[in-house]
């Protein structure tokens, strides 16, 4: 096939390399509830991305999931995911 009196190049692009990345390990139970709750909307991935945050700063990012983009997080299990979260990849860790 020839394009405007030059031969067609034809270009290959090889896999997309997919970035795994899993959730630290922490107790089960704790590790479970954050897949169940925040997973569904953001990838072990981005909450890995996420700068080291103090407890009251994860504890403030978990109340605006909860008010501001309407995740459904009953308290106990909100201060069970702000627990791991800072425990993890919190400003301490």
């Amino acid at each position: 096939m020839r394009m405007g009196g030059q031969a067609a190049t034809l270009y290959e692009v090889g896999a997309f390399p997919l970035r795994t990345v899993k959730l630290r390990p922490g107790p089960e139970d704790d590790m479970r509830l954050v897949e169940i709750y925040c997973v569904g909307c953001h990838s072990p991935l981005y909450v890995a991305m996420q700068p080291p945050l103090s407890r009251a700063g994860w504890e403030a990012e978990v109340q605006k999931m909860r008010n501001t983009y309407g995740a459904v997080i009953p308290d106990p299990t909100a201060t069970r995911i702000a627990t791991y979260l800072s425990s993890y990849y919190g400003s301490g860790h």
